[in-house]
């Protein structure tokens, strides 16, 4: 049986309820303060991590299979050996190296390792670092548009502040440089070698091609790769750490929705536009203690009931299946004669009804159990919040005492 009462739905609803409270009446929470502003730290933590781990689930989504990586490694390097390996080669003929194509291809595929290794991670931790000062950043946007401004609203929103930074402080330290400045380096060598050998058979346009071309594909693959694994994964590093920060479920505890419905009475108090005749703050917290106490008391009554009838009906398909689980002994009756043969059909349907009668005799003595379970334990439940529910109420007369009106009348309504 589902608890519509304790649906987190309505749980949030309320808490951002408060963030639009009016600054003066903001202002005249007193003891309650700390209570407000720890609803709004929790909800607020739970709010960006869903909407973060919404965002990094969606870019490992588009990740390749890592097994592919190997393959475009390779193939980029190929690319840097033949391309690049043609101007090394040059410089090595006219050192009289005797391994001037094998050493020249090697040192192309050298470099070009490197700037694809450097440039992957350059990007990665690039936009790492972009993607978490993004978070933030729209998160000061949020704040700032949002109205009223008030210390609730500041606390909300700082609390998201605080987790982006907890959690992808790693990204947000990264200090790249180094691999960028690699990656440039070993591009310059390249591109301006493989100018300068070029060059030097009359065609600068040629040149200019030779160089360009190679170290454009060289940067637009690293910057799929960057995309497709080394940012996917660091993306996939960081659901776990947000996760911790989501709700087990789609319901709240009693406590905190209580806690929620007694904040609530406070903000609708301090307002004006709840007071419903109570004299003092303390009054409208044990009025509203007293209709939360009432309304659990009934879905227990409710709840025990739909758990007897479900028990029941288990009971009931429970016997009904009983004919089908008789296992017929096996009975070689090709040696009986006719009237055997009847004689121990009539044996085993006897032996049936009996074994039936036993398991419904232990069916029903299992149901008798845990009828009794069901009653002891919503019984105890509805017998707690009503004990809770009246005393409240007591407790509510007796802070001002305006009159003796009985609010649990009210509530029942």
């Amino acid at each position: 049986m589902k608890d519509q009462q304790l649906d987190r739905h309505d749980y949030e609803g309320r808490t951002e309820s408060h963030r639009k409270l009016e600054p003066d009446t903001v202002n005249r929470i007193g003891e309650d303060r700390p209570s407000f502003m720890q609803k709004q730290t929790q909800q607020g933590q739970i709010d960006i991590a869903f909407h973060r781990n919404d965002h990094f689930e969606s870019i490992c989504q588009r990740r390749w299979n890592p097994k592919l990586k190997p393959w475009f490694t390779t193939g980029i390097v190929v690319l840097g050996a033949l391309t690049f390996g043609t101007g090394f080669q040059t410089i090595f003929k006219k050192m009289n190296s005797p391994f001037a194509i094998g050493g020249a291809a090697l040192v192309g595929a050298g470099l070009t390792y490197l700037v694809d290794d450097r440039v992957t991670k350059y990007l990665a931790k690039y936009r790492s670092r972009q993607d978490s000062e993004a978070a933030i950043s729209s998160i000061d946007q949020q704040h700032q548009h949002h109205q009223p401004q008030t210390p609730i609203g500041d606390t909300y929103f700082s609390s998201q502040k605080a987790l982006v930074r907890q959690i992808e402080k790693d990204h947000l330290m990264i200090n790249a440089h180094l691999d960028l400045g690699l990656a440039m380096g070993a591009t310059a060598l390249e591109a301006g070698i493989t100018f300068f050998v070029v060059s030097a058979s009359g065609s600068l346009m040629l040149a200019v091609l030779s160089a360009a071309l190679p170290v454009s594909v060289i940067w637009i693959a690293a910057a799929f790769q960057s995309d497709r694994f080394e940012f996917a994964d660091a993306c996939e590093a960081m659901i776990p750490a947000y996760e911790s920060y989501l709700p087990p479920s789609d319901e709240v505890s009693e406590k905190e929705m209580l806690e929620v419905w007694q904040l609530d009475s406070v903000a609708r108090f301090l307002s004006g536009n709840g007071k419903n005749g109570y004299k003092s703050l303390a009054e409208a917290r044990l009025a509203t203690e007293a209709k939360f106490s009432w309304q659990r008391k009934i879905y227990y009554e409710q709840a025990g009931i739909a758990a007897t009838r479900d028990r029941c009906e288990q009971h009931k398909q429970a016997v009904k299946a009983l004919p089908d689980k008789f296992s017929v002994p096996k009975i070689d009756i090709s040696n009986l004669s006719p009237a055997e043969q009847k004689m121990q059909e009539r044996t085993i349907v006897v032996q049936k009804e009996q074994w039936i009668a036993a398991e419904i005799d232990k069916l029903e003595k299992d149901l008798a159990d845990d009828l009794d379970f069901i009653r002891a334990e919503y019984g105890q439940k509805v017998n707690g919040w009503q004990a809770r529910a009246i005393k409240a109420e007591d407790d509510a007369r007796n802070a001002n005492n305006p009159d003796d009106r009985n609010i649990s009348q009210d509530y029942a309504a």
